[in-house]
């Protein structure tokens, strides 16, 4: 009994306290430099990543009494920092500032746990570090290891500068006073011009303060609000210098011409780090036990507005993964699927030369038509003959005449057989040019899916580059840091310059097939345009659809589907209507070659003429001479009897000319047929191959991720990373050959089908269902 009442006791004794534990709150102070300057990881961020990291057991919260501001000096951040230190009701201090968390770091001794999460260079600035953590109680920051010579060597590497100044805030000068040698000797190292130059809040100044001969600017972590950054930006794009942001990617949106860092992602990533900190002090860890390192994106950003303002053009090498803002100088339309399919309707020069040669075989019928009909001819002549030979019984010496001439076919065996052929012919060119047309549009929209998968090809190609990237930097903070060797550090580096080239050969693919969709379209590169993702997935849905997948859900409605696409492909076919046309043509001919033999041509002519003047020797008119006007007519009957074998080899010319041509319409039906089967089994795999990708790639993603933290802790092998990294781009490079390569079948499937009705009109669809509905009901 008196073991189970202590029991109870101590049971209500742990509730107890777990009650005390869960009502008490740590007070989290924020301090910072100042209150103008432009702020990406505000207490607000925190304050949310807090709220959705914190555990059971503890409420923190940042009082809004208990965030405190300098005035942008070293005796200001030593003001504000000391007041949180000394206030009673703060448990953490949070330093974001880079004024205050320099003076953190300077603390040999703290009473309360300190986080500094804003540290430019911790080497430079003397911050603690051992084993890849501060080792110093109660102290804890966060760095990239990212260090300022690493910087401003990218930036000479891709501006190639010869005197480049550094916009320093002045109360950072005076709390760093090593910048200056660092400048110093990196400016040897480089074999340039390096100068600080002192900013305070006035950016006219600041710009005042360049001096001539300056060919490219770094920008420091400035007290600038956000109109004054964008002022900065201003100010130097019209002196054409190119500029480097410390800060990171909103200056370079601001105006500033480039940046490696400060990606958004990277500010969530802190605020959640921080949260996570603050959360382990409360629960009794001593932030010197904290890893410091925290690699950050290092890709370049680039705002290709400014560089095209200010004359710059960046060589290919580095735009090869950069981050391009503004890339596009305006003026490119936006073009979708439909759209392109049917501006190539309209402007494909292939397919307005075949409109031409169904318009030439037109003419054809209608010459061929013109024998048939009653032809009507006018002439004039002025005649003069030798005076010896003129009699007014014959002709006189000087004539004028005019005449008419009349004939009409009455019947013409070769004359009505070259109507018919060329009216057969006529129908074959009007198929002719209906399969052009369905090629151009197969061929517009297989050249917009090309497009479109070159550009998600380059995309996945440019996400795998950032992933190395982001390996490389772990590996480069873990050397720094002590934690690793140099060998992982040169593998990331040689890996990323093998994923530089890779993109690279896909941004040239991409721009390929940008240059085959504007040669379809016929529009010159000086018109750009852009793809639109909108509609692409229409066949994706009308596939998907529960009416559809009606009739493809079992194999057995599968066989019947096809049947009815094959039913479907043969009826509108223009390659067999083309077939069977010609194959007419060759049986009339034939027809005429063999009626040759003993059908004449009948044929009615008529002529009349009139001597209009007449002077010279025989002029005078005398009796019994004929008067100045003659005419005839005369009914034709022309059979040649003898032609040397040709009627016979014309014969048996036609003969073979017709069994060719049913061969080739017999071919055609195989062949078609053939195509129809084929991309219907062709799809019967893409289609579900686009769930699976997703599926592989999700997965593939998911083990990326947490192999790559795997590795950011030292559990697994570089190798490791690698292989993941490599899985995850071949299901990222899977999943898109999947979406695109079924809806170039769907687009195939069409054209075997002999219409896109159901994708230009959607309209349509019901009357396609319909049909094909029909079809089932018949065929059960």
């Amino acid at each position: 009994m008196s073991f189970r009442f202590g029991q109870t006791l101590g049971t209500l004794a742990l509730s107890l306290l777990s009650l005390c534990v869960q009502a008490r709150d740590i007070r989290v102070a924020v301090v910072s430099d100042g209150t103008a300057a432009r702020v990406k990881l505000t207490p607000e961020v925190l304050e949310r990543e807090i709220v959705n990291v914190a555990g059971p057991g503890f409420n923190i919260v940042l009082p809004p009494d208990k965030r405190f501001a300098g005035d942008y000096s070293l005796d200001g951040a030593t003001a504000v920092f000391d007041r949180a230190l000394a206030d009673p009701d703060v448990d953490v201090v949070v330093t974001l500032g880079i004024l205050t968390s320099q003076q953190a770091a300077r603390r040999t001794s703290l009473p309360k746990p300190v986080i500094a999460p804003l540290v430019i260079d911790p080497i430079l600035q003397g911050y603690p570090l051992k084993e890849g953590r501060s080792g110093r109680h109660n102290f804890t920051y966060v760095a990239d290891f990212q260090s300022v010579a690493t910087e401003v060597r990218a930036f000479h590497e891709i501006v190639g500068f010869k005197y480049m100044v550094a916009l320093v805030d002045d109360s950072l000068l005076a709390a760093l006073p090593a910048l200056a040698g660092k400048a110093t000797e990196l400016a040897k190292v480089l074999n340039v011009r390096i100068e600080l130059v002192r900013v305070n809040s006035d950016v006219q100044a600041a710009l005042a303060s360049i001096p001539a001969g300056v060919d490219a600017v770094y920008v420091t972590p400035l007290r600038f609000n956000d109109a004054q950054g964008r002022e900065l930006a201003r100010g130097l794009a019209q002196r054409k210098l190119p500029s480097f942001s410390v800060t990171g990617r909103s200056d370079v949106e601001a105006g500033l011409l480039m940046t490696t860092g400060g990606a958004e992602r990277d500010t969530e990533r802190l605020a959640r780090r921080l949260a996570i900190m603050v959360q382990r002090i409360s629960q009794g860890e001593d932030p010197a036990t904290f890893d410091v390192a925290f690699p950050t994106s290092q890709r370049l950003v680039i705002n290709m507005q400014v560089a095209r303002e200010i004359g710059f053009s960046p060589r290919w090498q580095y735009l090869a993964d950069a981050e391009q803002l503004n890339a596009d100088p305006g003026g490119a339309q936006p073009l979708t699927l439909i759209e392109a399919m049917r501006a190539a309707l309209d402007a494909n020069p292939a397919l307005a030369a075949s409109r031409e040669r169904l318009g030439s075989a037109e003419d054809d019928v209608r010459i061929a038509r013109s024998e048939l009909l009653p032809s009507l001819s006018a002439s004039a002549a002025r005649t003069r003959i030798d005076e010896d030979r003129a009699s007014p019984l014959t002709q006189a010496e000087d004539t004028t005449s005019v005449g008419l001439g009349f004939s009409q076919l009455i019947y013409s065996e070769r004359a009505w057989a070259g109507y018919s052929i060329a009216k057969s012919l006529g129908a074959a060119q009007e198929q002719s040019q209906r399969a052009d047309m369905l090629d151009t549009l197969t061929n517009a929209a297989a050249a917009y899916l090309n497009v479109l998968r070159a550009k998600s090809v380059e995309e996945v190609r440019r996400r795998n580059a950032e992933n190395t990237r982001k390996n490389l930097e772990i590996s480069r903070v873990r050397e720094e840091v002590g934690l690793a060797g140099r060998s992982d550090y040169l593998r990331w580096v040689a890996q990323l310059a093998r994923d530089k080239q890779t993109l690279l050969a896909a941004e040239s693919n991409r721009r390929q097939a940008e240059t085959e969709l504007l040669r379809i379209l016929h529009r010159p590169a000086s018109e750009p345009f852009s793809t639109v993702e909108s509609g692409i997935d229409d066949p994706l849905t009308l596939v998907s659809s529960p009416r559809s997948q009606a009739f493809l859900d079992t194999p057995a409605k599968w066989a019947v589907f096809m049947e009815y696409a094959v039913h479907t492909a043969l009826e509108n076919s223009p390659e067999i209507k083309q077939a069977g046309s010609v194959l007419e043509a060759r049986q009339r001919a034939l027809a005429s070659a063999g009626r040759a033999f003993y059908l004449p041509d009948f044929a009615l002519v008529s002529n009349g003429s009139k001597f209009t003047d007449k002077s010279g020797a025989g002029s005078l008119s005398v009796p019994g001479a004929p008067d100045d006007e003659s005419w005839s007519v005369s009914l034709q009957a022309t059979l040649p009897l003898l032609t040397g074998g040709q009627r016979g080899a014309e014969r048996s010319q036609a003969r073979h000319e017709v069994r060719a041509s049913e061969a080739d319409r017999l071919a055609a039906m195989d062949a078609i047929e053939a195509r129809t089967r084929l991309v219907l089994h062709q799809t019967a795999s893409s289609w579900p191959a686009i769930d699976l990708s997703r599926e592989a790639q999700a997965a593939a993603d998911e083990n990326l991720a947490n192999v790559t933290d795997a590795y950011a802790r030292g559990a697994v092998s570089v190798t490791d990373l690698i292989d993941a990294q490599e899985t995850a781009l071949l299901n990222g490079l899977s999943a898109t050959d999947a979406k695109y390569g079924f809806m170039t079948d769907f687009i195939n499937v069409l054209r075997s089908m002999g219409d896109f009705e159901i994708l230009l009109d959607p309209a349509s669809r019901e009357a396609w269902y319909s049909r094909v509905e029909a079809w089932f009901q018949q065929h059960p």
